[in-house]
């Protein structure tokens, strides 16, 4: 379920895609885009790295050629470092909170 429990998602993809002249006094930095929702926290906003690299794969493998991964951690893992060097592999930009 994509819903977004906590708003993030939606304020991000409305800062990448929002239609220009849409009365509300925002345009998206790339407006002609298509967006591919994907959820990997559960509404509480909290998550597994599993979950994370999944949505990860199944971005790339449905085209996604730029993700977003706005989101922290402080653990390292194999796992999500395989999934990101795939998807570089596959020339998808990936980008990162600070």
């Amino acid at each position: 379920d994509p819903f977004d429990d906590q708003g993030h998602g939606t304020f991000v993809s409305g800062i990448a895609a929002a239609e220009s002249n849409n009365l509300y006094g925002i345009a998206g930095a790339a407006p002609n885009i298509r967006i591919l929702n994907l959820r990997a926290f559960d509404p509480g906003g909290f998550g597994e790295e599993d979950d994370v690299a999944a949505a990860i794969l199944y971005a790339v493998i449905m085209g996604s050629k730029v993700i977003n991964m706005s989101f922290g951690d402080y653990t390292f893992s194999y796992v999500l470092r395989d999934v990101i060097r795939y998807a570089y592999t596959r020339n998808v930009v990936l980008v990162a909170s600070s």
